[in-house]
C-alpha cells in the first residue's frame, strides 16, 4: 500500500496532488504541524434547538447579533443542513483566512448508522476549483479542495458536500467532526488550520420543520425553514419567549422556504419557532 501523504514529504502541496489522491485512499491521517493560534473569529452566531412534545413538533432558533472579537488566521467550517429519511442533505464548506489559500485537505468523522457520504461538489461558476472526496474507511470521509491555476480559493463557501440519510434513520442530530485539517498558500507553504467548526445535519421526521441558518442581510434576520415540500408551516418570532408574533406562513419548495424579519432598533436578539400546520 502506498505510504500516506504528509506535507512534510514535499514543500509543494499543489505539485503533490497525485500524492494527495493516493492519501485519500488510505485511512491513515495527515498530521499537521503545530502552529501559533491566531485571534478568534466570532463575527456572528446562532444557536438551534429542536423540541418534540407528543405529536406536535416544534423547532426554535435563537438569532443573535454578536460583535466581532477578532479573526483567526485560518478557519475551516462546515455548515448545517436538514433532511428526512431517504433524502440527501447538502452541507457547505466555508473558509476564512487572513492569507490567500490555494488548497486544503481535511477529514470528517461521522456515524455511518446515521449518514452515508456522497460527493464533494464545486460551486456553480467556480471553474478553476476542484473538489475531491473519498471514504478510506467506515465513518471517515476525506476532502481535498484546490484551484487548478494556483489562484486563491477566496473566503466564504468554497464547496458543497452531499450526504444521504438512510430510509430507516430516526429523528436525530448527526455531527460532522472536522479533523486533520491542513491548508497551503500559493508559495506552497503548508500550515495547520488553527480553527475548525463541525457541521450538523438534522435528521427530521417526514413533516417536522427545521430552522437552519439565521443570517443578517440588509437590516433583516433571514431564516431558512426546512420541511416537507407542499406542506404548510408557520414561523413566529419573540423577544422574550412569552409574546409570539407571526412572521409568515407558507409551504417549502424543494424542501426549503426563506423568511425575512426586519431587525427592530435596540433589539439584537430574537427567538424563532416553526410549527407544522394541518
Amino acid at each position: 500500500m502506498a505510504e500516506p501523504w504528509s506535507h512534510r514529504d514535499s514543500p509543494n502541496l499543489i505539485a503533490n496532488l497525485p500524492n494527495l489522491r493516493t492519501a485519500m485512499k488510505s485511512p491513515s491521517t495527515v498530521r499537521p504541524r503545530s502552529g501559533t493560534l491566531g485571534r478568534l473569529l466570532d463575527n456572528s452566531g446562532y444557536r438551534m434547538h429542536r423540541f418534540e412534545s407528543g405529536l406536535e413538533v416544534l423547532a426554535i432558533l435563537v438569532a443573535t447579533l454578536v460583535s466581532s472579537a477578532g479573526h483567526a488566521a485560518t478557519l475551516i467550517a462546515l455548515g448545517t443542513a436538514g433532511a428526512g429519511p431517504g433524502e440527501t442533505a447538502m452541507v457547505p464548506v466555508r473558509l476564512q483566512s487572513d492569507s490567500a489559500q490555494v488548497a486544503l485537505q481535511f477529514d470528517i468523522r461521522f456515524d455511518p448508522a446515521q449518514l452515508r457520504p456522497g460527493t464533494a461538489l464545486t460551486l456553480s461558476g467556480a471553474t478553476t476549483t476542484v473538489a475531491l472526496s473519498s471514504s478510506p474507511q467506515a465513518g471517515l470521509q476525506r476532502i481535498v479542495v484546490y484551484t487548478r491555476d494556483g489562484s486563491a480559493l477566496g473566503t466564504g463557501d468554497i464547496a458543497n458536500l452531499t450526504w444521504y440519510v438512510p430510509p430507516n434513520a430516526g429523528p436525530s442530530q448527526a455531527t460532522l467532526s472536522v479533523t486533520n485539517a491542513i491548508v497551503s498558500d500559493r508559495s506552497a507553504t503548508a500550515a495547520p488550520v488553527v480553527s475548525t467548526s463541525n457541521g450538523v445535519i438534522t435528521i427530521r421526521s417526514d413533516t417536522a420543520p427545521v430552522l437552519q441558518d439565521a443570517t443578517v442581510v440588509a437590516g433583516q434576520f433571514v431564516v431558512r425553514l426546512l420541511g416537507q415540500s407542499g406542506k404548510p408551516y408557520r414561523l413566529q418570532s419573540s423577544s422574550d419567549l412569552i409574546q409570539w408574533n407571526e412572521v409568515g406562513q407558507g409551504s417549502p419548495v424543494d424542501g426549503v422556504m426563506t423568511f425575512r424579519d426586519p431587525i427592530l432598533p435596540n433589539r439584537n436578539q430574537r427567538f424563532y419557532r416553526a410549527q407544522s400546520l394541518p
